[in-house]
């Protein structure tokens, strides 16, 4: 995760994040521009999808102590409804006992989920969702939480001592209640929503 930590501290104080952000709502050529001008995240690929839980497009980030996962989903009409990292250290894939993570993606906090937040969507949606509304938190399967900023809806999602983070930016015109009640339907049936 010090890799990640410098690499991002460079960056962002250099002002090396591309000028044209790929957010929810942008079409997908955006995207793909984006991500491919973006000094830290790799090409995207797309996605064969086999279950429509699946991302429209991906890439991976391997660090020295983990892997950092970016994937954006779309809407019918090739726009954005939202994008997602997850972070997954390595003992977390080894199963080592002990296992914990670095990265935790809570709002007003200098933590490294925050910093990376800032690094990849730049200050924009960093500020957005510093001052954006916690409007539900569900501890069924680690901690989910629902947040309301002003520009963006955000999700995020800490498993066992962060050893499976996730931190999503989804587009207003994806009502937030009914991902709620998604999430909620899928603990029920015991699916995968992450």
């Amino acid at each position: 995760m010090k890799a990640i930590r410098i690499i991002s501290a460079i960056f962002v104080s250099l002002g090396f994040c591309s000028a044209a952000l790929a957010t929810p709502d942008t079409h997908q050529e955006t995207l793909l521009s984006w991500a491919k001008n973006h000094s830290f995240l790799p090409s995207l690929t797309f996605v064969e999808k086999l279950k429509q839980t699946d991302p429209d497009f991906e890439t991976r980030v391997p660090t020295s102590q983990g892997t950092l996962h970016f994937s954006a989903h779309l809407s019918p009409d090739e726009f954005v409804e939202y994008e997602r990292i997850q972070y997954r250290p390595s003992c977390f894939e080894t199963d080592t006992p002990g296992c914990q993570g670095t990265l935790d993606f809570e709002p007003n906090t200098q933590t490294n989920g925050v910093n990376l937040i800032k690094f990849i969507w730049g200050n924009e949606i960093f500020e957005d969702f510093q001052s954006a509304q916690l409007m539900m938190t569900d501890n069924s399967s680690g901690t989910q939480k629902w947040y309301q900023g002003r520009l963006y809806n955000y999700e995020t999602w800490h498993f066992r001592d962060n050893v499976n983070a996730h931190f999503a930016v989804v587009s207003k015109r994806s009502p937030q209640g009914q991902r709620i009640q998604k999430y909620q339907a899928c603990l029920k049936e015991m699916c995968q929503y992450f």
